[in-house]
C-alpha cells in the first residue's frame, strides 16, 4: 500500500551534504596541524579554514542566488522511496483497494482517489502562493486522462505560464465519465499520513474544491522534506447503463407509375412493380448490434430477385425468407434497405379495390422485435387496353 508520508529524516538533503563536507575539511585540518606540529593556526591556515567552512555554517550565503523548485528528486516513485519524491499525480481505486499507480482500472460506480504531490526541494527557500490544479474531462469515453498541475509565485521550475505537470489514466470497462466528488479534498501538509493523520483545513476558508477548478492555494511552502505534502480527493466513475434500442419505419412507392417519394400507402394496378423501403434508426444510448431485418410480403405481391439493397449497396437476396443481418448501427445512426416486389396478374384480384398490407420486422441484440406497415390499394377495374396481350410462355 502506497504511503505517501515521507519518513522523517534527521535533516534535509542539502543539509546532510553540508554536514558530510564541514566534517571532511575538519578533518583535512586536523591532519595538516598534526602533520606540521603546529599549536596556533598560522594565518595561511586561518584563511584556508574560513573559506572552506565559511560556506557551510552560512548556507544563506551560497543559496541566495537559488529559488525553490517542486519535485526535483527523481526518478519519481509511486511508493516511499528515500531521496525520491511521488509523483506529482497518483491514483489508486479505493473500492478495489488497489495500490497507487498510473494507469489505473475502474469499473462503473467505483470511487477514485486522486492525490496531487509537493515538496519544495530547496532549502532555506520559500515557494509563496503555492497552487495546485486538476483537469478532469467531462467527456464520456472508456479512457480518460486527467492533469494536475503545480506551481507558485516564485518557483524556478512551476510558474503560472508554465506550471510542473502530470497526466493520470483511468481505464474504464465501459463507457463513462469521471465527477468530483464535492467536498472530498483534503490537504496533509508537513509529512502527515492521509491514513492517520487528520486533514489540515485550507488556508483562507477554501473548501477544497478549487483543486478541480481555478486550483487551491496551499500558501508558501518552505523548502525541505518535512514540509512536502500532498491533496488527495476522490472522484466517482458514474453508472450509467447504457440500453441499445431501435425504431423500424415501412414506406413504398410506385415504379411504373413514376413516383419518387416514398410513402405510408399508395395506390396500385395489377402487374406494377413496386418499391419498399425501411429505415432503422438506433435511438438508444448504445450502439444497435446485429441488426436482423426481415419481410413478409402479403399474398398477391412478387418478391423480384437482386433487388435489395443496404444503403445503396446490393446485398444478397433473404430479406423476405427469413431476413438479412445488416451489422451494426451507431447511436444515433441508421441504414435503409431496399427491394423490389412486383404486383400480381389480374386474375388474382376480383374488380373493385383490394387492401394488401405488407410489414417489416426489425431486432438487434438484446432488442425485441419491432415492426411497422406499408398498405397498398390494388385497384383492378376489368379489361384494359394495356393488358391485351397472351400469357408468357
Amino acid at each position: 500500500m502506497k504511503n505517501k508520508n515521507i519518513a522523517s529524516q534527521e535533516l534535509c538533503f542539502g543539509r546532510l551534504r553540508r554536514r558530510n563536507k564541514l566534517n571532511t575539511y575538519l578533518a583535512i585540518l586536523d591532519l595538516y596541524f598534526k602533520a606540521n606540529k603546529k599549536t596556533a593556526i598560522s594565518a595561511v591556515a586561518l584563511v584556508l579554514a574560513i573559506g572552506l567552512i565559511a560556506p557551510l555554517v552560512l548556507p544563506s550565503a551560497t543559496s541566495a542566488q537559488t529559488g525553490p523548485r517542486f519535485n526535483i528528486f527523481t526518478p519519481y516513485t509511486h511508493t516511499q522511496a528515500y531521496n525520491q519524491d511521488y509523483y506529482l499525480l497518483d491514483m489508486r481505486n479505493e473500492t478495489k483497494n488497489t495500490s497507487w499507480n498510473d494507469p489505473i482500472s475502474a469499473d462503473a460506480g467505483d470511487v477514485l482517489m486522486f492525490s496531487v504531490y509537493y515538496h519544495n526541494g530547496v532549502n532555506y527557500t520559500t515557494a509563496n502562493n503555492t497552487r495546485m490544479r486538476v483537469s478532469i474531462p467531462s467527456t464520456t469515453g472508456t479512457q480518460i486522462v486527467s492533469t494536475a498541475y503545480l506551481w507558485a509565485d516564485n518557483a524556478e521550475n512551476a510558474t503560472a505560464s508554465n506550471p510542473l505537470t502530470e497526466t493520470g489514466t483511468v481505464n474504464l470497462s465501459s463507457s463513462q465519465k469521471l465527477e468530483y466528488i464535492t467536498g472530498s479534498a483534503k490537504w496533509y501538509p508537513n509529512q502527515a499520513d492521509w491514513r492517520y493523520n487528520s486533514p489540515t483545513a485550507f488556508p483562507s476558508g477554501q473548501s477544497g474544491d478549487e483543486i478541480v477548478g481555478s486550483g487551491v492555494n496551499i500558501g508558501n511552502i518552505e523548502g525541505c522534506w518535512e514540509f512536502s505534502g500532498y491533496v488527495n480527493f476522490r472522484v466517482r466513475v458514474t453508472n450509467v447503463v447504457y440500453n441499445p434500442e431501435i425504431t423500424i419505419e415501412k414506406t413504398v412507392r410506385n415504379i411504373t407509375e413514376n413516383q419518387t417519394s416514398y410513402q405510408e400507402s399508395i395506390v396500385a394496378k395489377p402487374r406494377q412493380t413496386l418499391s419498399f423501403q425501411i429505415v432503422v434508426r438506433s435511438t438508444g444510448s448504445a450502439a444497435a448490434n446485429n441488426v436482423v431485418v426481415r419481410d413478409v410480403l402479403p399474398d398477391r405481391l412478387i418478391y423480384k430477385y437482386g433487388t435489395t439493397k443496404v444503403d445503396n449497396t446490393s446485398v444478397a437476396d433473404g430479406i423476405t425468407s427469413g431476413g438479412i443481418n445488416i451489422g451494426n448501427i451507431p447511436q444515433g445512426g441508421s441504414k435503409t434497405i431496399t427491394f423490389e416486389a412486383d404486383v400480381d396478374r389480374e386474375s388474382k384480384f376480383t374488380r373493385g379495390d383490394t387492401a394488401l398490407t405488407n410489414n417489416s420486422y426489425a431486432r438487434a441484440d438484446n432488442i425485441s422485435e419491432k415492426n411497422d406497415p406499408a398498405a397498398i390499394t390494388v385497384r383492378y377495374n376489368g379489361c384494359s387496353d394495356q393488358n391485351n396481350y397472351p400469357s408468357p410462355r
